[in-house]
């Protein structure tokens, strides 16, 4: 199975341990505590839907760092550009996706030098081989 999609669900405690480490205010701090706690009925059942997107992101962040870096870097010139007053409105849609793409791209790039994306990938194309192959 792919392994970014089977993400382990991380309990309570962990998720508010590694939001209690983050570099945020107490306000971000809070929202994402409130998703974290988000629950949805489903049936008969109760899915945990806050936790598992929590556990995501946090498993996202670590195995791709760079691609994460590059993307917020990304949105954030973006918002940047836009709360421009006039020249914000007519350049922010054109160049904000492109800031996305290219931060997203410059973070795979590095991802990919840096050996975790390359280590994954090489262990994906070993699970392809056949026991006789080379």
């Amino acid at each position: 199975m792919n392994d970014v999609l089977m993400v382990k669900m991380a309990t309570r405690r962990e998720i508010a341990d590694k939001l209690d480490r983050l570099a945020v205010s107490a306000d971000v701090k809070l929202l994402m505590t409130q998703l974290a706690a988000l629950t949805m009925k489903v049936g008969n059942a109760i899915v945990e839907v806050g936790r598992r997107i929590m556990s995501f992101v946090f498993e996202t962040v670590k195995l791709f760092p760079h691609i994460t870096l590059g993307v917020i870097i990304g949105f954030t010139m973006w918002w940047l550009i836009g709360s421009a007053a006039i020249l914000g409105a007519l350049l922010g849609p054109i160049i904000g996706p492109l800031l996305v793409a290219f931060g997203l791209g410059v973070g795979a790039m590095a991802d990919v030098a840096d050996g975790g994306l390359r280590a994954r990938v090489e262990k994906l194309a070993r699970s392809f081989e056949t026991p006789g192959q080379g």
